[in-house]
């Protein structure tokens, strides 16, 4: 998959792209659901379905209202707008967190995290509003530092490099930089929604 990344992409993608499918960038149009549970290593539950789920709706508008009100130009990155608001407007909370997968016996729904959430909820919300607005993007969880993160990844369309948004600290980076600063490793790939 490297091999096949590296010439569709000759020159443009950062040589530690390791197994991401190839992008495929369309117009903006409804957000397609395809995985729609993540299972954490402890044994929680996340459901993923925009369907389902009127909260998860209900959190991808106010992402893609946050970017029609604030992307003033197309300079601006739709990426740095989705880290801004998810990092802003949903809070970090273990505490909520954890209370909200205890109400569920271990089970929630994504649209439940609007009132706070940890990296995982918070990277998933900022995957699927770029889905919304016709951003292919990945959600990647890793080794920090010595803990686990979520974050989001996807290719720059200007630079053609992959980039790291991280919603949770509310950082854009191109990936080699990201990985470097935060001493990722043993990054583990997942998709759950295409635009």
């Amino acid at each position: 998959m490297r091999d096949q990344l590296n010439s569709q992409f000759a020159g443009t993608v950062a040589t530690d792209a390791p197994y991401l499918p190839l992008a495929v960038f369309v117009g903006v149009g409804m957000v397609q659901v395809v995985n729609r549970t993540y299972v954490s290593n402890g044994g929680q539950i996340l459901h993923v379905d925009t369907e389902k789920d009127v909260g998860l709706r209900r959190l991808i508008q106010e992402g893609v209202d946050y970017i029609r009100r604030h992307r003033t130009s197309s300079s601006i990155s739709r990426a740095t707008l989705v880290a801004e608001h998810v990092a802003r407007d949903i809070p970090y909370s273990d505490a909520v967190q954890q209370a909200t997968y205890a109400e569920g016996g271990g089970e929630a729904w994504l649209g439940q995290f609007g009132g706070g959430a940890v990296c995982r909820e918070k990277a998933i919300i900022a995957h699927g509003i770029l889905a919304e607005t016709g951003k292919q993007s990945w959600v990647v969880v890793g080794n920090i530092n010595g803990g686990r993160h979520a974050w989001v990844e996807f290719i720059d369309t200007v630079s053609g490099q992959w980039t790291v948004m991280d919603p949770t600290n509310n950082v854009v980076l191109e990936r080699p930089l990201y990985y470097t600063r935060w001493g990722v490793s043993e990054p583990e790939v997942m998709q759950f929604f295409k635009p």
